[in-house]
């Protein structure tokens, strides 16, 4: 009963961020990237049953290939042609790969560890993560978002299953079945 496992998943296209019901008190400064963060995280925890479960042993991994891409070409051809004055300062904070983090996990009062990642391709570096800060007893459970602009953002839930079950919540996927060990070189 102390498997870790993908209790619950979230999709979103980011095409699709125009017919989605969403209000954010700071959604004016907020570019697409920010809101697929939010809204993957918001889908996440309905689908886990658990939008009202959320505290301080809940942790957030955030990684990417693009990054906030827009965000920063926009920052960028501002500067090219006004130079640095006159630009928004309120559009700045976008071009950090922390700020969609930490407004996704402000948003939901995510209180545990929280990192963000750029990768190449695969997200198995961030699952394993999250697996090993649920086995080391930092985190409860950590949500595991994948949000690459220009395309979609997707959230997994890892958690230990019978944290999943006492929420009425059936595993999707075991990640581990018994946890020996985590050492730096595998031995």
């Amino acid at each position: 009963m102390d498997e870790i496992v993908i209790s619950a998943m979230s999709f979103i296209l980011e095409k699709d961020l125009t017919n989605i019901d969403f209000v954010h008190r700071d959604l004016r400064v907020m570019d697409y990237f920010t809101q697929m963060a939010v809204i993957a995280v918001d889908q996440l925890l309905k689908n886990a049953k658990s939008e009202n479960d959320v505290h301080e042993r809940t942790g957030m991994i955030l990684t990417t290939n693009t990054g906030p891409f827009s965000s920063v070409r926009e920052l960028n051809m501002q500067v090219k042609e006004k130079g640095h004055i006159g630009i928004n300062p309120s559009k700045f904070p976008n071009i950090m790969l922390s700020t969609s983090l930490s407004r996704a996990a402000s948003t939901f009062q995510i209180k545990g560890p929280t990192v963000a990642k750029y990768h190449r391709g695969s997200i198995a570096q961030a699952i394993l993560y999250a697996s090993i800060q649920i086995t080391k007893g930092s985190s409860d459970r950590v949500i595991v978002l994948k949000v690459d602009e220009g395309y979609a953002g997707f959230g997994l839930l890892v958690e230990k299953e019978k944290t999943a079950m006492e929420r009425g919540v059936t595993a999707r996927f075991r990640l581990i079945d018994r946890y020996k060990g985590y050492t730096r070189n595998g031995r």
